[in-house]
């Protein structure tokens, strides 16, 4: 997998929906690329483009700007014409992708826990009770 492929799976995710017009490309990038990396569309599934903008509820020219996009940082392969395939990853990719959160992720953490400060610690210390609590209810069958 290329590193641009793994460093696609890690920016641009939709926190909002986005509005149609000038913004379409993005929000068609933006719903494709989370659903990919949610894996709403599994890998080796056809992303037709006229389907694909049928189900988005936008034209083909943005979303076949997306799907361009999306080509380019290598989560999906066009397959002829205005066909594209979510791409699959091998086992390879799946250990690169792993490696690369185990070096992101604990300094995500240090750098969340740099900012956070006492307020936050106290209040990350009483969720976690509350979720330890419930998940004992859980357990306990009640």
């Amino acid at each position: 997998m290329q590193m641009d492929a793994i460093s696609a799976l890690t920016r641009d995710l939709p926190s909002a929906r986005m509005e149609t017009g000038e913004d379409a490309p993005q929000r068609a990038y933006a719903d494709l690329k989370a659903r990919i990396v949610t894996l709403d569309l599994i890998p080796g599934q056809r992303l037709p483009a006229q389907e694909t903008a049928d189900r988005l509820g936008l034209s083909r020219t943005p979303v076949r700007e997306a799907l361009q996009r999306l080509a380019q940082d290598g989560l999906i392969e066009r397959t002829g014409g205005w066909g594209f395939t979510v791409c699959r990853m091998s086992r390879e990719d799946v250990r690169d992708v792993f490696e690369l959160r185990m070096v992101l992720e604990p300094e995500a953490a240090r750098l969340a826990l740099d900012r956070v400060g006492v307020g936050g610690m106290e209040r990350l210390a009483a969720l976690l009770a509350t979720a330890e609590a419930a998940g004992s209810r859980d357990q306990a069958g009640g």
